[in-house]
């Protein structure tokens, strides 16, 4: 049996972004670059270190995509209490995972992903 993939764009409000105020929503009208790189012509972006994103689901997989460049910076991630890092340095390049997930045991869980410095961190889906 094949599992059901769901793609979730930046500004679905089963994802949460803290605190009010720290992340800015860009679309293909302020941004041309926008409507052909990004999932839905948008992304979630900061540079507040401490801006989080909350997500849970129930699923055995996730995976998180934005954008790398050499304005990006490091982050966080915890999925159900495992801490991990990351890092969005690098050439430019669009639908990049910002992170996956090994295989996980059917049930509910919450994924964490803090930006740790004044680089961009960026979600697209």
């Amino acid at each position: 049996m094949t599992g059901l993939i769901l793609t979730i764009d930046d500004g679905d409000p089963l994802i949460t972004y803290q605190p009010p105020g720290a992340w800015t929503q860009r679309n293909s009208s302020t941004d041309p670059t926008i409507a052909t790189n990004f999932y839905g012509k948008t992304l979630m972006t900061t540079r507040t270190p401490g801006a989080t994103m909350f997500i849970t689901f129930e699923g055995v997989n996730i995976a998180v995509f934005g954008s790398k460049s050499p304005e990006h910076g490091n982050y966080s991630t915890n999925l159900d209490g495992i801490v991990g890092r990351g890092s969005g340095v690098g050439d430019m390049q669009y639908n990049a995972r910002v992170y996956v997930s090994q295989t996980l045991t059917p049930m509910t869980h919450m994924l964490t992903i803090l930006n740790q410095n004044t680089g961009i961190l960026d979600i697209d889906y």
